[in-house]
């Protein structure tokens, strides 16, 4: 088939296209014609292209791809099939992305003649793609090595995106993953719903809001924040969830310790100081040989010795309650 007769069965915007490269091959899979963008696209790779096999301007990688789409095309001769193509750059091991669509060439009397391939390069798009994944590739790392169970939802209340702690998360305690498109509400505890209902709200207001929940012994640490785009349109909450049950452990730790110390301060200034007076009181009356018989010094010595004990006694319930072996009430 000559190129005069291939143009006649070619629509003419294609033939002149300054957007889309249009190539016919035959049947061996060699060129029979190429637009002149085409030409002029790859023309470091070859003066004329027409008679070469169509793998000189194709990636070595892609070549078997073609090959299976090609097989398509005479499988289903009415239709036209979507192919992504890798093409050979100027530059030493880099290549262009080109998007195609291959077709069975027909020829006047509707006789298979080769296949028709229209296609544009999208390496901008692609390349953009590739680095928006890479993107993602590399948050959803950093997310998924936070100590904090992350996820986004839109104002519909529903998973826009979960780390995997928080997919953990919800698995340990609903046993259930959740998935993009959830209902945030499905793993809150009922009793819940209201009052988070309200924080949601408040946050797709423009408020940050931070609150501590206990739950079986567990206490999280809950932190919703507002999400804008670029327009500074809310478009959703962030919420991170922290496991403070540590935190608050110390915390009660600390209250305890607290509380045995004001105990301690409290028998200092009452039990302590008390047996010290009457030891000193009875001290003064042993003393004084005059005041009273010896019947009634023997008397006053027990009572001493009794202060003495009890004091003791005092003193080593406050070296108890300063290590934590009991509290007491006031």
């Amino acid at each position: 088939m000559s190129e005069s007769d291939i143009v006649k069965l070619l629509p003419q915007f294609l033939l002149n296209s300054k957007i889309y490269s249009l190539i016919v091959t035959d049947l061996e899979g060699k060129y029979i014609y190429v637009n002149e963008l085409f030409q002029e696209r790859f023309s470091f790779l070859k003066t004329h292209f027409v008679g070469d096999p169509i793998s000189v301007a194709i990636h070595p990688d892609d070549i078997d791809k073609c090959n299976e789409v090609v097989q398509q095309c005479f499988l289903h001769p009415d239709k036209a099939f979507p192919i992504q193509i890798r093409k050979p750059s100027e530059v030493e091991n880099d290549f262009y992305w080109t998007q195609w669509e291959f077709s069975l060439f027909k020829d006047a009397q509707q006789n298979p003649a080769g296949i028709l391939c229209v296609g544009y390069e999208n390496s901008v798009e692609e390349k953009a793609n590739q680095k928006l994944a890479q993107t993602e590739t590399l948050l959803r790392a950093m997310y998924d090595s936070t100590s904090d169970a992350c996820t986004f939802i839109n104002p519909n209340f529903e998973f826009l995106f979960l780390n995997q702690l928080a997919k953990n998360n919800c698995l340990e305690i609903f046993k259930k993953e959740p998935a993009i498109g959830d209902s945030i509400l499905d793993y809150f505890h009922p009793f819940n719903h209201a009052e988070f209902l309200g924080y949601f709200k408040r946050v797709l207001n423009g408020e940050s809001i931070r609150t501590e929940k206990e739950d079986g012994g567990l206490w999280w640490l809950f932190s919703l924040f507002p999400v804008y785009d670029i327009f500074q349109h809310n478009v959703g909450i962030a919420i991170n969830v922290r496991d403070i049950t540590k935190r608050k452990q110390n915390e009660i730790k600390i209250l305890q310790q607290n509380e045995r110390l004001k105990q301690i301060t409290w028998q200092h200034s009452h039990e302590v100081r008390r047996h010290i007076v009457n030891i000193l009181g009875l001290y003064e009356l042993i003393k004084d040989k005059d005041l009273m018989s010896e019947d009634e010094r023997q008397i006053q010595l027990d009572n001493l010795l009794n202060e003495i004990i009890q004091l003791d006694q005092v003193i080593h319930a406050i070296v108890k309650r300063s290590i934590g072996y009991e509290i007491i009430s006031e």
